[in-house]
């Protein structure tokens, strides 16, 4: 990952914007970026000011008093050295004109310097100010660095617990459990888990309905989605038996095995039927087979009276449902929603634009 930021800084981009709720992870991506240029890092912040770091993410030498950008700027511009600045939540900095108009003067001084100036952002940056930057996503963390976050986390627990803390979990168990962690970060990942092992003090297969629940209520009810509690079974549901069997067949199709095999994830499954045959039933005993957070889009809530807000919502949700992922994406009454998808529909064909972006959606 830092290699794509670094080239990024050594192609000359002079501002740097990345939007993250996973700071811990952007501030990492970029030391290493910086300190694989063998470049100088400056960390700033409005309670900390402008400091400079050694390569093991100290604080070394104090460049601007804490308080207004402006200072810490005023520094980079007078900088003559090879450097990479990195600034936490400067968005709202920006809507004042000295800091606008120092983003500005910086962008051909640091193109010269071979200097970069780096934004983390929690908030959307201003939009007057976003064509100065250059966006650039950290991205979640890997299977890969879950399970690390996984394995690290039960022996740090280990150390410090009073009691003994067993682990039986198999290799398939693992896979499953780190699916379940995707959409959260490092952090996030650590806690939930920490919480599953102290419930019993062990780390066991059991534990992953209990991490489902707790990752639904860490990220709770945000955006246009609902996370729904699943507790249920196909032992609930009467009849269906080609559901049940599919069910049972296309479980392991998140797998790593099902990946290397070649074998697709499941995309998705019509329900169709009259009121009260059972179908939001069927979508909750789908998640609870599968042991994933059940995710309820109500298309409802998507329209919106501004032009162009309905369909932002609508990508909103779709990202927020691919950062959960592996999840069951529900909604429900799909086809009050796009009622109107037709060709003689009257709303200046809204409806046939968000029609056709879910399905690209689910097709992609």
């Amino acid at each position: 990952m830092h290699e794509e930021l670094s080239l990024l800084i050594r192609a000359g981009h002079p501002l740097i914007l990345i939007e993250t709720t996973d700071e811990d992870r952007a501030v990492e991506v970029t030391q290493k970026a910086a300190a694989g240029l063998q470049r100088k890092f400056c960390d700033w912040s409005f309670t900390r000011g402008l400091w400079e770091l050694d390569d093991q993410g100290r604080r070394k030498t104090e460049l601007a008093p804490a308080g207004k950008a402006s200072a810490a700027l005023t520094h980079a511009l007078r900088s003559g050295e090879q450097t990479v600045f990195l600034f936490r939540d400067l968005g709202p900095h920006v809507r004042d004109a000295q800091v606008h108009r120092m983003l500005r003067d910086l962008q051909p001084q640091c193109s010269s310097m071979r200097c970069a100036l780096v934004c983390v952002e929690y908030l959307p940056f201003p939009p007057e100010a976003t064509r100065l930057v250059t966006r650039f996503d950290v991205g979640w963390p890997s299977a890969e660095e879950l399970e690390q976050a996984v394995r690290e986390t039960y022996r740090r627990v280990q150390n410090e617990s009073l009691y003994e803390v067993t682990s039986r979990i198999t290799r398939k168990e693992m896979e499953q459990l780190v699916n379940t962690l995707r959409g959260l970060t490092r952090n996030e990942a650590e806690r939930v888990v920490a919480s599953a092992i102290y419930h019993d003090y062990s780390l066991t297969g059991d534990d992953l309905s209990r991490i489902v629940d707790a990752k639904r209520q860490l990220l709770g009810q945000t955006g246009c989605l609902e996370s729904i509690p699943a507790d249920f079974s196909s032992d609930d549901i009467g009849g269906l038996d080609n559901l049940k069997r599919w069910l049972a067949v296309r479980r392991g199709g998140f797998a790593q095995e099902a990946r290397d095999f070649g074998i697709s994830p499941p995309r998705g499954v019509l329900m169709l039927g009259v009121q009260g045959c059972g179908k939001s039933l069927c979508a909750k005993v789908v998640a609870a087979d599968w042991r994933m957070p059940l995710l309820k889009l109500d298309p409802g809530v998507l329209y919106q009276k501004f032009v162009g807000e309905t369909e932002n919502r609508l990508r909103q949700a779709l990202r927020q449902a691919e950062a959960m992922s592996p999840a069951v994406l529900w909604i429900d009454e799909i086809e009050k929603a796009f009622a109107s998808a037709s060709a003689d529909s009257a709303d200046g064909g809204l409806s046939q634009r968000m029609f056709g972006t879910l399905l690209t959606w689910m097709q992609d």
